[in-house]
């Protein structure tokens, strides 16, 4: 079974992304489910109102009711036990698990996907990891979002979103990738396309160490141009001001760092083939001298640890 869990403000997309994933996950020969963190609770806001369980046809009839007593009713029970609602949800994803486990591959077995498009908590983050999900924060970036000033907005359920998407360190960290949905519904879903294997669990490296390395990260946090050229000037300046390095050396750099400067404000080169281009291709120029150096050092000794693997 497949977890994937999505975070972000309200009406950033998370429900068009998970829409998304759905028709992926079918194509994939998956069973893809759909369970919010607040099904539980949407459920007990139409009980009492006199729906049932229909949450969605009193959502439909009295919206603007059925989003202050989805929001009233949610805050009452946390403030008694704070997991109330988390703990509903993980009861309901561990029956699917189980569930999961009954079916033959006669009947038509596939891989179980919950899929969670309204992840607001910190312990409903904690909820997800406990079952090794896939974890994503949804970036508005420089898009306008509808309703952008509604009082709703204030609500508790909003106030973790809106920290991270202003750039809180911390909470940036909680989600194990983000994606910033700031362009066309084209745009969007070419960026879902490159990250669909690891969402689904169909790529080996959904199940490995988080690699941090630069290439790895900017993938996997959806580093936009501008943070990219924000991050080589102030890299360029550092390494300006350096001591350690020959004016021969830093003209060679300011050289490289300017060409990747003016590729990426012109838009000729975008952040998935930055380093396609630059890390693995002209910077390996730049330490080419150092390379040679180091093979004329180059002994037996280098040799028997190049063999072991060290």
């Amino acid at each position: 079974m497949q977890v994937i869990v999505l975070g972000g403000m309200a009406r950033v997309g998370k429900t068009n992304i998970a829409d998304w994933i759905v028709d992926q996950a079918n194509v994939s020969g998956m069973h893809p489910i759909r369970l919010s963190f607040a099904d539980p609770l949407k459920k007990q806001a139409a009980e009492d109102a006199g729906y049932g369980t229909d949450w969605r046809k009193y959502k439909k009839e009295k919206p603007s009711e059925y989003r202050k007593v989805c929001q009233d009713l949610g805050a009452s029970k946390r403030a008694v036990d704070p997991d109330y609602w988390v703990n509903l949800w993980k009861e309901e994803v561990s029956k699917h698990s189980q569930d999961e486990l009954t079916v033959s591959p006669e009947e038509g077995w596939g891989e179980t996907v919950v899929i969670v498009d309204d992840c607001r908590y910190k312990n409903e983050i904690d909820a997800a990891k406990y079952f090794q999900s896939f974890t994503m924060f949804i970036y508005a970036g420089s898009r306008e979002i509808p309703d952008s000033d509604a009082e709703w907005r204030s609500h508790e359920s909003e106030e973790l979103s809106q920290r991270i998407e202003g750039g809180d360190e911390e909470g940036s960290q909680y989600f194990d990738w983000a994606l910033v949905n700031n362009g066309s519904t084209s745009d969007l879903e070419d960026k879902l396309e490159k990250r669909k294997d690891f969402m689904l669990g169909l790529s080996p490296g959904r199940f490995s160490t988080l690699c941090t390395c630069g290439e790895c990260s900017t993938f996997r946090f959806d580093i936009q141009n501008t943070e990219l050229i924000e991050s080589i000037k102030a890299a360029l300046e550092t390494l300006r001001s350096s001591t350690s390095l020959s004016d021969e050396q830093k003209e060679q750099i300011e050289e490289e760092f300017g060409e990747m400067l003016e590729d990426l404000e012109d838009g000729s080169v975008d952040v998935d083939n930055f380093f396609s281009k630059y890390w693995k291709g002209n910077l390996d120029d730049i330490h080419e001298d150092d390379e040679d150096e180091d093979d004329d050092e180059y002994d037996e000794g280098d040799a028997d640890d190049s063999a072991s693997g060290w």
